[in-house]
């Protein structure tokens, strides 16, 4: 999908029930995505949107079943890092998903334009995505296709999962096991198989992302879907630190083990792979704390585990995260958890956070933003 902001033109709906389009947010083959206001409680909204002559042409009724699903899945989810679902509809012409309005880009986008991403960044953003999956998955719900285009990263740093069209729903029948569902580059061996999947088709997705954001090239290529399915079933990745000069070898069995063919050899959970990324960074287990339903815990949480500090909201959390990305990007979130543990007060973190900022102009809108200056 194309993603763009344009004004409305005759080609396109001025509303979709009570909402009010205001522009064309990303068009494909499938359909379009508007930016949409409700004006019954002054929001901006993402509204989906699908042609039902599109449906009508479909006889097998696959891409309704889809979209309906998508719908289904993403409106049991409320998480951080998933795009919330607000609504759904149909008009006579039209039938709607009415989404969490996220301002950025999607994750494909921000890698074509930055290249690989420092080591700190791309945990930080793929631990992001592992909690919002590892959320999902504990309620019964499969994405299967993870990848960058189905990621966006908001202005403020967070990562948000969206498209849950051809997830797998617990108890149901959309999809069944023999049929190969999902974007090439990014499936695990067993959905080529056609095997039954679990979660673990989504630990992989995550892995082949995180080595994307790394290396700034996808682990597995070929001149054809057989050519490529055949290496990612049995041929085995390059070793990221000899294709990113300067990335550690702890890294290398990290990805080895996320992308390992046999699923059982796999990481058990997105929480698992999560925790061996905060080893990884050498986030021992005095700065990380696993929460009661088995993900890392949030930076509350974890905040809450220090010696003598206050324990901050997560509302301030997310504060000083927000105020420290306008100047640092991604990363700020990454810096903020690792740093709150060891903050005696929201005080003392936010300072021990500007120092990383180059001028006082910086530092003294940081702090205000921050809600401490």
């Amino acid at each position: 999908m194309t993603l763009r902001g344009t004004s409305v033109s005759g080609d396109h709906p001025s509303v979709l029930g009570k909402y009010k389009i205001v522009e064309v947010l990303g068009e494909g083959s499938m359909g379009v995505v508007y930016k949409a206001h409700d004006a019954a409680i002054d929001r901006y909204v993402a509204a989906k949107v699908i042609r039902k002559s599109l449906l009508g042409a479909d006889p097998s009724g696959e891409i309704a079943r889809r979209f309906r699903n998508e719908a289904v899945a993403a409106g049991r989810l409320s998480h951080p890092n998933i795009v919330a679902v607000y609504d759904y509809g149909e008009s006579e012409q039209t039938a709607y998903i009415i989404m969490e309005y996220a301002q950025g880009e999607n994750l494909e986008h921000y890698l074509a334009r930055n290249g690989a991403r420092p080591l700190d960044e791309a945990v930080s953003l793929t631990t992001q995505l592992l909690d919002g999956l590892h959320f999902a998955h504990e309620r019964g719900i499969v994405h299967r296709d993870v990848k960058p285009s189905n990621v966006l990263l908001a202005a403020d740093g967070c990562l948000k999962i969206t498209d849950f069209g051809v997830a797998h729903v617990h108890a149901s029948n959309l999809t069944q096991s023999g049929v190969a569902i999902g974007t090439p580059s990014y499936m695990a061996p067993e959905q080529y198989r056609g095997d039954e999947i679990d979660r673990r088709v989504d630990v992989f997705a995550a892995g082949v992302v995180l080595y994307e954001l790394c290396t700034g090239r996808k682990p597995f290529d070929g001149s054809s879907v057989a050519e490529l399915a055949y290496k990612v079933c049995h041929v085995d990745a390059p070793a990221p630190s000899t294709v990113q000069v300067g990335l550690p070898h702890n890294v290398d069995a990290l990805l080895a083990r996320a992308l390992a063919k046999a699923r059982d050899l796999r990481f058990a959970t997105a929480a698992d792979f999560a925790r061996a990324l905060a080893s990884a960074l050498g986030l021992g287990a005095g700065r990380v704390s696993i929460a009661p339903s088995g993900i890392p815990a949030s930076p509350s949480e974890a905040t809450g585990l220090a010696s003598g500090m206050r324990p901050a909201s997560t509302e301030d959390l997310d504060r000083v995260a927000r105020a420290l990305a306008v100047h640092l990007g991604p990363i700020a979130r990454l810096l903020v958890t690792r740093a709150a543990p060891r903050a005696r007060d929201l005080h003392d973190l936010c300072a021990g956070l500007a120092a990383q900022l180059t001028t006082e102009e910086e530092r003294a809108r940081f702090r205000r933003d921050a809600g401490v200056g």
